[in-house]
C-alpha cells in the first residue's frame, strides 16, 4: 500500500532514494518494490558517507559504530505515475 502512495507523489521520471540501518526493513521494502514492478535502479549494502546526501543524526551515530546504512534507488513501472512536471 505504502508504495501505491509513492507513485501517485512522484512525478513522471522520479525516483524514490530508501536508507536504512535495518537490514530486516531493507530486504522487506527489497522484496516488496521488485513484486510491485519497481525498478531498482542502484542498491547498495554498506553505502559509503560521500554518496549518502543528507545524512542524519542517527546514520552519523550508526556509521561511528560501525553498523552498515542500507540503500536502494527505485523508480516505479514505466507510465506508472500521476504527477507531471507541470503539476
Amino acid at each position: 500500500a505504502f508504495l501505491q502512495q509513492y507513485r501517485h507523489i512522484l512525478k513522471s521520471g522520479g525516483e524514490l532514494r530508501f536508507k536504512t540501518d535495518n537490514l530486516g526493513l531493507f530486504r522487506w521494502s527489497e522484496l516488496n518494490f521488485r513484486a510491485a514492478g519497481w525498478e531498482i535502479r542502484e542498491l547498495e549494502l554498506n553505502l559509503p558517507a560521500e554518496r549518502a546526501g543528507v545524512i542524519t543524526e542517527y546514520e552519523n551515530r550508526y556509521r561511528r559504530r560501525g553498523q552498515p546504512i542500507y540503500f536502494l534507488l527505485a523508480a516505479p513501472p514505466a507510465g506508472d505515475s500521476v504527477k507531471s512536471a507541470a503539476d
